[in-house]
């Protein structure tokens, strides 16, 4: 016999002798069915949302991120609200297309001796009925897009004194259709290379926790396809710049033609910025390194497809404060590695354990030339970190 619940949705969405299906967008028997917040009975189900599409990370300060995306697809009813998932969990909610999290403390290096907090977010549209679409399965932050009224960079904001002034051209066959690009212009045979650094307006690309990405991306235009541009991710500790060991050649992710652009994608594996696990001790030989006691790493293991390099974080060495590598690293192989930090002192030993390798100071990126290319004019756009 019906209920009095069952014959309400009966009128609402009519019954049948079949089964709902997920395919059709309906809930198969013995699922859990959306209820309907205004009259407390199950919710008519048909086609979801469409997942919204474009999420940004559009600010950041120490204890927040600001968020937009781009709106859903209604489905079969109206959309309500947006729910917003931190760390794949139900978080909060939205009216409308943005959100500012003021509750992400450490979203950034608390000090640059210290990793920040990851904090990955996901966004899906609610309709009416509380009919919940998928999850948003993009998220980026932009150092650069091209946009209307251009750019507030200038040269003071590269720091590679071989580069000619930057200007801005609005150029078309861009990716995104014209806009302002990034001009450089590289000397010829002399090396050089376009490096912004981590002050306004690029921030807080350069502060963020990478752990939420996984891909670094940028649109390039060479006058000179055959320049042969190498890719790294610089950090900055206390005492200075920390360069890393690995230079990745543009032309191992994209094949550059002569005024043509292209769309380099590289995974931030190949740049090692991914957490790593490792075993590892820490002890003799001491030293100081810009007046700072270091000990050394002796690494024995690596997990599959781990890779350790020049400053990053050293995580669970059950030591107070903060360790970071600073010089002699063998990249992505068992080896040995300076490290320093508050906790560092010229006798401090830690037995082996299992340890964690952490980037999340990006400080410069560097996009630049050996010396012997053709150099010439060089325009970037679209540079930023990407979940996909």
């Amino acid at each position: 016999m019906l209920s009095v619940r069952s014959i309400l949705l009966c009128a609402l969405v009519g019954c049948g002798s079949s089964s709902s299906s997920p395919s059709d967008g309906g809930v198969p028997d013995g699922a859990p069915r959306p209820v309907d917040a205004a009259s407390g009975i199950d919710a008519p189900v048909g086609p979801k949302p469409s997942a919204p599409t474009s999420l940004l990370m559009t600010a950041q300060t120490a204890t927040s991120t600001s968020l937009s995306w781009a709106a859903a697809t209604a489905g079969s009813f109206a959309i309500d609200h947006y729910r917003i998932y931190r760390n794949g969990v139900a978080y909060a909610t939205a009216s409308g297309t943005t959100y500012t999290d003021g509750a992400a403390p450490d979203c950034q290096e608390v000090a640059l001796d210290s990793p920040a907090t990851v904090y990955d977010y996901a966004v899906a549209a609610v309709d009416s009925h509380g009919n919940e679409g998928p999850q948003t399965t993009q998220y980026a932050v932009y150092g650069f897009r091209g946009a209307t009224g251009g750019s507030t960079w200038g040269k003071s904001d590269y720091s590679y004194s071989l580069v000619s002034p930057v200007d801005w051209a609005d150029t078309t066959g861009a990716p995104v259709g014209g806009g302002t690009d990034i001009k450089v212009v590289l000397p010829v045979n002399t090396g050089g290379g376009f490096q912004p650094f981590s002050n306004e307006p690029q921030v807080p690309i350069y502060n963020l926790e990478a752990g939420a990405f996984r891909y670094f991306t940028f649109d390039i235009k060479a006058e000179h396809g055959a320049n042969d541009f190498f890719v790294a991710v610089y950090s900055r500790l206390p005492f200075g710049d920390v360069y890393t060991w690995v230079d990745n050649r543009i032309k191992s992710y994209a094949t550059l033609t002569d005024n043509s652009w292209q769309t380099v994608k590289i995974p931030l594996a190949d740049l090692h910025m991914t957490p790593s696990t490792f075993t590892a001790s820490i002890g003799a030989p001491y030293g100081t390194f810009n007046e700072h006691p270091y000990a050394t790493l002796h690494v024995t293991s690596l997990d599959s497809g781990a890779a350790i390099d020049n400053c990053g974080f050293v995580l669970g060495t059950g030591l107070t404060g903060g360790v970071y590598i600073v010089a002699n690293g063998q990249p992505a192989s068992v080896g040995t590695f300076n490290v320093q930090g508050p906790s560092i002192t010229g006798s401090t030993t830690v037995s082996s354990r299992s340890m964690t390798y952490q980037r999340t100071n990006m400080y410069k990126i560097n996009i630049g030339l050996n010396f012997d290319q053709p150099g010439g004019n060089v325009f970037f756009n679209n540079i930023a970190f990407t979940r996909e």
